[in-house]
């Protein structure tokens, strides 16, 4: 096969593979999402550490009473409360941080029960339309010693109030 033909089909499958990460611009990029309920959806897609990323402050990290995996999107009180009595069952003088939702909402992930080793970050958020959260399931290293039964871990975190929320895992 000509060594030109090689090099072009190379240089497309490249520029394809740029395209689909996003590019290296300066905005997330576009995954195939799944509708989740509630304004919000999942994907599994690259990061793009050239975008600029907004602030936003932890709410809780600790581990969840909740056994399956959750993506979640808080806008009111009424559902904050409901949400955290769930969130923190059994765990007694558990009080509920506040929230000013005429501003803000609660986005998280509970990754559902793991071993004790398992844990979650969200690492970026990118406040556009729809808000990007930017998660990683942080996985135990081969032959690391984890207890069997283990926790729910959860990363809860408060962002500019939104109307739409993408969740995207991203990987190292």
């Amino acid at each position: 096969m000509n060594l030109r033909v090689i090099y072009f089909a190379f240089l497309a499958a490249i520029t394809s593979l740029l395209v689909a990460c996003g590019g290296g611009g300066n905005s997330p990029a576009t995954p195939v999402t799944t509708p989740n309920g509630d304004g919000v959806s999942t994907s599994v897609s690259a990061s793009n550490p050239n975008a600029a990323t907004s602030t936003f402050a932890t709410v809780d990290t600790v581990n969840s009473a909740i056994a399956s995996q959750r993506f979640i999107a808080i806008r009111d009180d009424a559902a904050w409360t409901t949400f955290w009595n769930e969130h923190k069952a059994g765990v007694p003088l558990s009080t509920k941080p506040t929230i000013d939702f005429n501003s803000q909402m609660v986005v998280g992930v509970i990754l559902g029960t793991r071993t004790g080793c398992y844990s979650v970050t969200i690492r970026s958020v990118y406040n556009v339309n729809p808000t990007f959260i930017n998660w990683h399931e942080n996985v135990p290293t081969s032959g690391a010693t984890c207890p069997q039964s283990g926790p729910s871990p959860a990363h809860l975190i408060a962002v500019p109030k939104n109307a739409t929320v993408q969740f995207n895992q991203v990987f190292d």
